[in-house]
């Protein structure tokens, strides 16, 4: 087991070895070999959109189902898994105090982890941590619900630096806290935080530039490209809008505004100038097509509320969970040129779906994962395995053949598609 070390100037906890195992631990990380596949090392994956490119995985296992690798317990939370180099992190609460955790991807051994308290106090649910870390070459960085920002070292937990933005720039924090992952964006990380986001250095968390101190919106910033601009697309509270990455100008908004100000599924564009926003609470989707200016609503309807997680786009169709957490949500399939509902799939609830080799991954809300064409002729799955009970809001994660799925109360299983 190991032992836990004070980090000298910040006073937090990092869980270590000796001097001796930690070089040890280091080294067979180092010389173990590499996972050949495709990581997975942020919010939605490496498109940004919930699709994989892993074409090498099975898609059919029988009755038996796929095998479960290892498990682990992590405390409560949302906080989805994202992987690299042979190591997956994620997040989880446990009492007052949260922390990131840092698994080999494979065997599910601990190699480092990372404590701090934890202030917040959850509204209308049972708590626990909500952001997801992100891996940008060999550091990892999160942002904490009360406006902690970290910077770590992916291989050992060391912290490079770390700053509170809620108290830096004086912010207002929405009701369920920061929860976006940070997206990167040349030298600099990019939060939802503030009114139009939050631009941080990754070498020092210097800020860059910030927006405001209204509340947050709860997405993850998307990058995408229009009339040859490149730019990123941050859901507010109040508004889908378009920032400039460099400046943090803003150069278009989109008002949309649901009840509790709960803007948390993220955008999906598709096709180089559209884009599909949506919410629960009764808000429903919409297809903008970029322009010039504001964008332009080609459709608009009540046919799918993601309230947490966001649709996946494949061949002409978006597939998403539509319901909130307290309805009996179903997954829906919509044809993505006028928003029609095509088929609805009873007993998924309020889960999550990832896109891979034409396949949808989906965890329902109690725990099932199931791998199905994803086609307009219905929901047909060709992978069913319980994987645990509980409540489950969070994706799961697809990387070098293996899904990582977790429950709020912190039950985490990797499973084998090899």
């Amino acid at each position: 087991m190991m032992n836990t070390l004070r980090t000298p100037w910040t006073g937090r906890k990092t869980a270590g070895a000796s001097a001796v195992t930690a070089v040890a631990l280091i080294l067979s990380i180092a010389t173990s070999p590499v996972i050949q596949g495709s990581d997975w090392k942020n919010w939605r994956g490496p498109s940004y959109n919930g699709t994989s490119d892993e074409t090498e995985f099975r898609k059919d296992f029988g009755r038996r189902g796929p095998e479960i690798l290892w498990k682990a317990s992590i405390g409560m939370g949302y906080s989805g898994m994202v992987v690299s180099d042979g190591l997956v992190y994620t997040m989880g609460l446990t009492g007052s105090t949260e922390t990131v955790f840092c698994f080999e991807a494979r065997t599910g051994k601990k190699v480092w982890t990372h404590e701090w308290p934890s202030t917040f106090e959850p509204k209308y649910y049972d708590g626990g941590t909500s952001g997801t870390p992100t891996v940008i070459g060999d550091r990892v960085y999160l942002l904490a619900q009360t406006g902690e920002v970290f910077c770590f070292d992916a291989k050992t937990g060391k912290v490079h630096w770390e700053v509170n933005i809620k108290d830096k720039l004086g912010l207002e924090v929405g009701m369920w806290g920061f929860t976006s992952a940070p997206f990167h964006w040349k030298n600099s990380i990019i939060l939802n935080a503030g009114k139009n986001g939050v631009a941080m250095d990754r070498a020092t968390g210097e800020i860059l530039w910030s927006s405001g101190t209204d509340a947050n919106g709860y997405a993850t910033a998307v990058p995408f490209t229009h009339a040859g601009r490149e730019a990123v697309a941050i859901f507010s509270a109040k508004a889908l809008n378009a920032v400039d990455p460099d400046s943090g100008q803003l150069l278009w908004s989109y008002p949309w505004e649901t009840s509790y100000d709960v803007n948390a599924a993220d955008p999906l564009f598709i096709e180089d100038d559209r884009v599909l926003i949506s919410s629960g609470y009764g808000s429903g989707a919409a297809l903008l097509k970029l322009g010039s200016g504001k964008p332009d609503t080609l459709w608009k309807n009540k046919n799918l509320h993601t309230q947490l997680n966001a649709a996946v786009y494949h061949d002409g169709h978006f597939y998403g969970i539509d319901g909130n957490t307290t309805d009996k949500a179903t997954l829906n399939c919509l044809k993505a040129s006028s928003g029609e509902v095509v088929w609805k799939q009873q007993g998924i609830g309020t889960g999550g779906l990832i896109l891979a080799d034409r396949h949808l991954i989906v965890i329902s809300e109690r725990g099932e994962l199931m791998i199905a064409p994803a086609s307009p002729e219905g929901f047909k799955p060709t992978v069913r395995r319980q994987l645990y009970g509980g409540k489950t809001w969070t994706v799961p994660t697809l990387a070098n053949s293996i899904v990582y799925c977790r429950n709020s109360r912190g039950d985490l299983v990797a499973v084998s598609l090899k």
